[in-house]
């Protein structure tokens, strides 16, 4: 669904990250479906090389704590450590930690 909006507010270029093989298949899957020019990269979002492709990171409702910080500190190292811009966006942060 995060796809989805992020395509419905124009962004140009939509990916998400998606660890577990299946839910990325089931994702390419809805995308084909929804007709929507969006990206599933199966990967390990702790661990991705390629944040420095995106300037815009949207998370809606993301995934708890334990994941999102060192997703947060993964963007971070990858693109402030090379020079480059980004934004954060966080929706719906149904975690109470997200809203302190």
């Amino acid at each position: 669904m995060c796809l989805k909006v992020a395509s419905a507010l124009g962004f140009k270029c939509v990916a998400g990250i998606e660890l577990d093989h299946t839910l990325a298949e089931i994702g390419r899957s809805n995308m084909e479906k929804l007709k929507l020019d969006a990206e599933i990269i199966e990967a390990n979002a702790t661990t991705f090389e390629d944040y420095k492709d995106f300037d815009v990171f949207y998370f809606y409702n993301p995934f708890g704590r334990s994941v999102f910080i060192p997703v947060i500190e993964r963007i971070k190292f990858v693109l402030v450590d090379n020079g480059y811009m980004y934004s954060i966006i966080v929706k719906n942060p149904y975690q109470e930690w997200l809203r302190e």
